[in-house]
């Protein structure tokens, strides 16, 4: 896939652009049966790869479920063309070097599905580097307001970050919310046939609605970044200094339990390591998750 002079130019001045039929119907068949089996054997509990976003001790239950890196645990989804082609595009707007540095996929029941909270994804990320970063959004069925497509708020990605807040003020959850809810007239809804996607980049606001439909809804989203550079006087956000996020306990508690050498072996297969960005991101990471444990033991 080839991004034209025009979908380019509509990025840039949008923070996202819309694409028809990245992946095929088999394929999309393909990876909705294996991420629903995934979520049904709850595969990643124990790591805290996977939780209910909203509701931190749910983990039978979810309403907004996520899993994180689901090609670790079905290493299938790394071989598919939706991933070719989805870093394929990352290229055309990051440049040559842009690499895959997540994946996840969201899940919301039928009926049931909670909203996705207006947020920037920027607004997760550790204030330490900076970095271009995108994520290409693909459903794995047709969705509509109804079934919780994607909205965005245009040209948002162009401003500073706007204050964000832990849902419900529960500050264990996972989710951020940002505090400035957008008017109608200015959110735009994407509806979308299985296997279209989205793109968009980590600073636009964004956000998807419930799930009233009759049928539970995935997206298999892919997030690329160009190589992090440190930044010299990092202002960290103050909503994530407040978080006491359980799945990240949950996650460390087996990381230091032999998990770090699980972790470092997905990463070599998922191909992390296969490059001098690669290597150079992992140890970045690694330390400034260091440096964070020591600084909220002192």
């Amino acid at each position: 896939m080839v991004l034209s002079a025009d979908e380019v130019e509509t990025y840039r001045r949008d923070g996202y652009i819309y694409l028809q039929q990245i992946s095929t119907p088999d394929e999309v068949l393909e990876i909705r049966e294996i991420l629903a089996d995934l979520f049904a054997r709850k595969v990643g509990v124990k790591e805290g790869a996977q939780f209910d976003l909203l509701n931190p001790d749910s983990t039978d239950s979810m309403t907004l479920g996520q899993l994180t890196n689901p090609c670790d645990f079905a290493p299938r989804l790394r071989k598919t063309e939706y991933v070719k082609k989805a870093h394929d595009l990352a290229k055309q707007l990051l440049g040559p070097r842009a690499l895959r540095s997540a994946d996840f996929v969201l899940m919301k029941p039928a009926r049931t599905g909670s909203a996705t909270p207006w947020h920037q994804d920027q607004a997760y990320r550790n204030a330490s580097y900076t970095a271009r970063e995108l994520s290409i959004w693909m459903p794995l069925q047709d969705v509509d307001e109804n079934s919780g497509c994607m909205q965005f708020v245009p040209g948002t990605q162009l401003y500073p970050i706007k204050p964000h807040r832990s849902p419900n003020n529960d500050l264990r959850s996972h989710s951020l919310e940002c505090c400035e809810i957008p008017l109608p007239e200015k959110v735009v809804s994407v509806p979308m046939r299985a296997g279209d996607c989205s793109i968009h980049d980590n600073r636009v606001l964004h956000g998807t609605p419930a799930n009233r439909s009759e049928v539970t809804r995935f997206a298999y989203i892919l997030v690329f970044q160009e190589p992090v550079v440190t930044t010299e006087a990092p202002v960290p956000y103050l909503w994530l200094l407040e978080k006491v996020n359980v799945n990240r306990k949950r996650h460390e508690a087996w990381f230091r339990r032999g998990g770090f050498l699980i972790v470092a072996w997905h990463k070599f297969r998922r191909g992390d390591l296969s490059s001098i960005d690669g290597i150079k991101l992992a140890l970045q990471r690694g330390i400034m998750h260091f440096w964070k444990k020591k600084r909220s033991q002192t």
